[in-house]
């Protein structure tokens, strides 16, 4: 079809004015053509509206011209509703305009007192966090040391100095951020596992740990904690995990308060393999990393004769910087936030927001900085409700009229291009998102991108494709309290998603 024609308002106005459907029928006939595409998404909504699985549920679905902000397709799109992981796409955006993608986090090594003639270290050696999420973990083409590298390096650097003993304790200093590293409307279901880990000042490896269980031989049998790696010994677990049947997948959770020396394993495993392994989110980070630190001196000889301790509160003592440490840019972090939902990104990325625009690292901030970005860019906010980075919290709320205008404008920024990597090609093997084997074999094949979520009853979409024309679109969709499994649901809409692809 003629481009002309991929503008609805100027075909019917054209027609009207010159009275052509009468005139000329084969033109109706090109015009219902034309609405054909548009129906087709209208279908689609009404077949989902009509499954059992939406009996009580909420949908909305938004899509709008990315080049002029004009409305292409509205269902309850003003409605607030559970946004899950596509939240991260608000976060991200508002990063890349706040901080820039060539913002780097700084990891510090200093010290306080003085090192002596025998190499002797007389007071506390600090590693000083800057809210890195990523420090000591690898991730393909992040090119960051994993921790035992990173910890090899920065003993390095303290031997270097001339420090062969330390007088005094090991200190992870978090006190960039606020004390408190989970947000306050997180579930007690999810803090404890590794994608509920909280954002710290000082972060490392991602502030999770694995848990390797010897399995039960017959159901219902107790499992043993074989192996945590990275070392907590400073931990308390108490396994309370039994056995499932060979079909029943990972049902353990583990429960743990931030700060807590004690970590409560509960729920099933399941039987045939000999371990099984989950993974958890370390309690407080700045005392892992100090610990990990601390072991890594001693191992190499540099003894050190007080304890690894966390801290939360700045200290203005005079301190000697020893090494400076620069994380990966943010546009790099923000490509692997959204491709793998990295939680934890995310809420380090927010408040580190919330610290460049109002001098405190916190969520509170960070959230009060998004919401500040967004409407300077005229977005309309009644209804706007979000409460972390990462749309982990069921009380967040947030309509796809919102979403689809946020990704609208973003589209006007200069880091355009860098989000819109970010995010996950449909029908792309090569993609490392959640989308890559979606959609193969049509229109949305390797041109709709977007960010997924999915959190208990929640699922949900936010992105971009190109129409049948060529013109851009962004769009979101949500879908809150259906009654079908998972794995249905993304099926359900992905029927839906492949016919943005289509319109005219």
């Amino acid at each position: 079809m003629p481009r002309l024609f991929c503008n609805r308002g100027f075909f019917i106005q054209f027609m009207r004015r010159f009275n052509l459907f009468l005139v000329f029928p084969a033109l109706f006939i090109l015009f219902n053509t034309f609405l054909f595409a548009q129906t087709n998404v209208e279908a689609s909504i009404k077949k989902l509206l009509n499954d059992s699985s939406l009996k009580n549920a909420s949908l909305g679905l938004c899509v709008l011209n990315a080049n002029t902000g004009e409305m292409v397709y509205n269902h309850n799109g003003m409605q607030s509703l559970k946004p899950a992981s596509t939240l991260k796409v608000i976060t991200t955006s508002t990063a890349l305009g706040v901080l820039g993608g060539d913002f780097q986090f700084e990891t510090v090594i200093e010290y306080t007192g003085t090192i002596d003639g025998s190499g002797t270290l007389n007071g506390d050696l600090y590693l000083r966090g800057g809210g890195d999420p990523s420090l000591g973990f690898l991730r393909y083409d992040l090119k960051n040391p994993k921790m035992k590298e990173l910890m090899n390096i920065f003993k390095n650097k303290i031997s270097a100095a001339g420090i062969k003993k330390v007088n005094g304790n090991v200190i992870g200093d978090a006190s960039i951020f606020s004390s408190n590293t989970v947000p306050k409307k997180w579930i007690w279901e999810d803090i404890g596992n590794y994608y509920g880990a909280g954002s710290c000042g000082l972060n490392l490896h991602e502030n999770q740990y694995n848990i390797q269980f010897k399995v039960g031989a017959t159901v219902g049998s107790s499992t043993e904690i074989d192996i945590v790696y990275p070392d907590l010994s400073d931990v308390e677990f108490i396994n309370e995990v039994k056995t499932g049947s060979k079909s029943s997948g990972d049902q353990a959770y583990i429960f743990a308060a931030p700060f807590s020396d004690k970590v409560y394993v509960r729920g099933t495993v399941p039987a045939g393999n000999r371990d099984f392994t989950i993974k958890g989110a370390v309690p407080d980070p700045a005392r892992f990393a100090a610990n990990n630190l601390k072991k890594q001196l001693e191992d190499s000889g540099i003894a050190v004769s007080g304890l690894s301790l966390s801290q939360y509160e700045k200290n203005n003592e005079a301190k000697t910087e020893v090494y400076s440490h620069k994380s990966p840019k943010l546009e790099n972090l923000i490509f692997w936030a959204n491709k793998k939902s990295i939680n934890l990104y995310c809420e380090a990325i927010l408040k580190m927001i919330g610290l460049k625009l109002y001098g405190a690292g916190s969520t509170h901030n960070g959230i009060k900085g998004v919401i500040q970005y967004w409407k300077n860019r005229g977005v309309d906010l009644d209804g706007f409700y979000i409460h972390d980075g990462s749309g982990l919290s069921p009380d967040n709320a947030v309509s796809t009229f919102q979403l689809a205008k946020i990704l609208q404008k973003t589209t006007k920024e200069n880091y355009y291009e860098t989000f819109n990597k970010s995010l996950s090609f449909a029908g792309d093997p090569n993609d490392r998102g959640s989308l890559r084997s979606q959609l193969t074999e049509t229109k949305a094949a390797k041109n709709l991108r977007a960010k997924s979520g999915y959190i208990s009853r929640v699922r949900s979409y936010s992105g971009y494709v190109q129409n049948s024309c060529g013109e851009l679109l962004s769009f979101s969709i949500i879908v809150n309290n259906y009654n079908c499994s998972n794995s249905s649901m993304k099926k359900k809409l992905m029927s839906v998603l492949k016919t943005l692809a289509e319109m005219q």
